[in-house]
């Protein structure tokens, strides 16, 4: 089943706001929220949950709002699309970096291709473990990579699939150009995505 997973810290307005938004966290609807767990840690509550995908964060933080919260940073990963978003109190940012965050951790990878221009050769869809061509090219993109047609004296890696271009390695050789396996790839990919779960 799909479902999202929560981390939320809730800054109280108060110390004396700390009984209310228990009772209020104490209250919820246990199948809505799926392993609800918070303690507080220096004057903030940290909670975490599961909910199916339809739920609505932003009445959840219109709820502790309401009930003595002051402010509400949140980090949600919904496993139906793999992606992470974050939110301070209502807003909701589709990257960490977007914003300046007082007590959530980035749940990305730690994935950084800026200034990184890659060119895929040869086939991946039957050759990787996990992913496809399609998903190699989304994660360089999205973590700031160049994707490019052809090799050049400006591209910085080239990633090499079964039956690769010959006429594409050779250059990349010929301009000193790092190359490395689809599989080498997948395995930084991973490697990244399972330290998050550490």
């Amino acid at each position: 089943m799909s479902e999202q997973s929560f981390i939320v810290v809730i800054n109280p307005k108060g110390e004396s706001n700390l009984p209310e938004i228990n009772n209020l966290l104490t209250s919820l609807d246990h199948n809505t929220y799926h392993d609800l767990e918070w303690c507080e840690e220096s004057g903030l509550i940290r909670l975490t949950f599961y909910t199916g995908t339809l739920f609505v964060f932003e009445k959840f933080v219109d709820l502790l709002l309401s009930g003595g919260a002051a402010d509400i940073e949140a980090s949600v990963f919904n496993s139906q699309c793999g992606e992470n978003s974050y939110y301070k109190n209502k807003e909701c940012y589709e990257s960490y970096k977007e914003v300046d965050w007082n007590w959530i951790e980035s749940q990305d990878p730690d994935l950084d291709f800026s200034n990184q221009y890659i060119v895929l050769t040869g086939e991946f869809d039957d050759y990787l473990e996990d992913h496809c061509k399609d998903d190699l090219e989304a994660i360089i993109e999205e973590y700031d990579g160049i994707l490019e047609e052809v090799v050049s004296e400006k591209t910085t890696m080239l990633i090499e699939g079964e039956d690769p271009d010959l006429n594409e390695i050779a250059s990349a050789k010929k301009y000193k150009i790092k190359i490395i396996t689809g599989s080498e790839f997948e395995g930084l990919i991973n490697e990244a995505y399972e330290a998050i779960d550490d």
